[in-house]
């Protein structure tokens, strides 16, 4: 795919949205990124745990 480069994790050109849910998890911060395509349906899922 022409558009995509080396920072990319995930693309997706067209359509859907993106949901950023923030959490405590054992006290400690959680952070999960999850890309949607335009039925809803989790196309990809990033989990980042804080320190």
């Amino acid at each position: 795919m022409k558009n995509r480069s080396e920072m990319h994790q995930y693309l997706k050109i067209k359509g859907g949205f993106l949901r950023v849910d923030v959490d405590r998890v054992d006290g400690k911060p959680q952070v999960t990124f999850r890309h949607h395509g335009v039925d809803g349906k989790i196309l990809n899922e990033d989990i980042q745990l804080g320190k």
